[in-house]
């Protein structure tokens, strides 16, 4: 038994993660609001990541978790509170170690991702479960689809709290969507390369045939896409961390509407279904998709929706790109102060005024 006490002042925080945009989005928002954040990025190549490498490293065991632990106690023991996102599998250590600090789970890719199932690892199941009875802990979403998969397929509690990222990073700070002509090829645009880009379709062919410039092409920075005039992409999953880098520097997207992007699913649904979303959704209610970002009411004006090819064609040849590029920029400048007053709140929860004490229990 130790007494354990926490003041309300600056925090160092220990953030766990595997992605990178995670990374980038609280190594901004921490620092703004007044606490020391350094991360532990799980890559293929990092020395400390005991996970294993591709897929693997996802698939958190008991065994594993307690490995870390025993491996790095000392130096979590240095930190004031521990952060994790994408994925939280991260979390196991603390949490079958009964971590006695503050620990926030921020769910970025579905709870259970890359976890056996609860029949295989019910202790798992059973530590996220038991998160509402330990007062120093909190789990919540990055959007509203990670209640709705923790709580009716997977029947597991989480927060109604959302905290969105915010998009802002020390690496692109200052920067925004210029269209000068010194500033890159303004008749060229980018098309990402993910499974309904490519698979679902061609889209960069189709654009070809539409007469537009495009280009596809991996990037280490979302900043390398001020180059282009704009984006043309098919969404794959409810929310990504690079919809809103973009946002924050004025990056103009252009997206099928939520009726033809569900025409382009069911015409390439048979025989062998070439598109892709992230669970939970299905074709038969497409519907659901007005839960995730790219079609909630909350971001319906910062996209460009298209209804057909040749609306596309059309909006790619009249739309007031620095018009539209303005209204994401105050659209971003509003978000970042929502989301920035979420996190205050959220941190000032889990720190005790120093005339508290809690009795721990190792």
């Amino acid at each position: 038994m130790f007494l354990y006490y926490l003041s309300n002042k600056k925090m160092k925080f220990l953030h766990l993660t595997y992605h990178i945009g995670c990374r980038n989005d609280l190594e901004y928002v921490f620092p703004k609001l007044g606490h020391e954040i350094e991360t532990m990025h799980f890559t293929d190549s990092d020395e400390y990541n005991i996970f294993g490498k591709g897929d693997q490293k996802f698939t958190v065991t008991y065994e594993l978790a307690q490995k870390m632990w025993n491996t790095y106690q000392a130096y979590f023991e240095t930190f004031d509170a521990v952060i994790v996102s994408d994925t939280c599998p991260l979390s196991l250590p603390f949490l079958q170690n009964h971590w006695n600090k503050p620990l926030l789970i921020w769910v970025c890719n579905r709870f259970c991702y890359g976890m056996a199932s609860e029949g295989q690892f019910p202790e798992y199941y059973r530590l996220i479960r038991d998160i509402p009875n330990r007062p120093l802990c909190r789990i919540f979403g990055f959007t509203e689809v990670e209640k709705i998969w923790s709580r009716y397929i997977k029947y597991v509690e989480i927060e109604d709290l959302v905290i969105r990222p915010q998009g802002k990073n020390l690496a692109s700070l200052g920067m925004k969507k210029s269209y000068d002509p010194s500033a890159g090829n303004l008749e060229k645009f980018y098309v990402p390369l993910y499974g309904n880009e490519t698979k679902l379709m061609d889209l960069r062919g189709k654009l070809t045939e539409l007469g537009v410039e495009n280009e596809g092409v991996p990037f280490k920075h979302v900043s390398e896409l001020l180059k282009y005039k704009g984006v043309v992409t098919i969404p794959y999953g409810w929310s990504t961390l690079t919809l809103f880098e973009r946002m924050q520097l004025g990056i103009v997207v252009f997206v099928p509407s939520l009726e033809f992007i569900t025409k382009l699913f069911r015409e390439n649904d048979q025989p062998q279904r070439k598109w892709w979303f992230q669970p939970p959704f299905y074709l038969e209610h497409p519907e659901r998709l007005k839960d995730s970002e790219w079609y909630c009411d909350y971001h319906r004006d910062i996209f460009i929706y298209f209804d057909n090819w040749e609306d596309l064609a059309e909006k790619i040849r009249t739309t007031d790109y620095e018009a539209a590029t303005q209204k994401l920029l105050e659209h971003g400048d509003r978000h970042e102060k929502y989301v920035l007053g979420q996190w205050k709140e959220v941190l000032e929860s889990v720190q005790i005024p120093s005339s508290v004490v809690v009795d721990a229990e190792v």
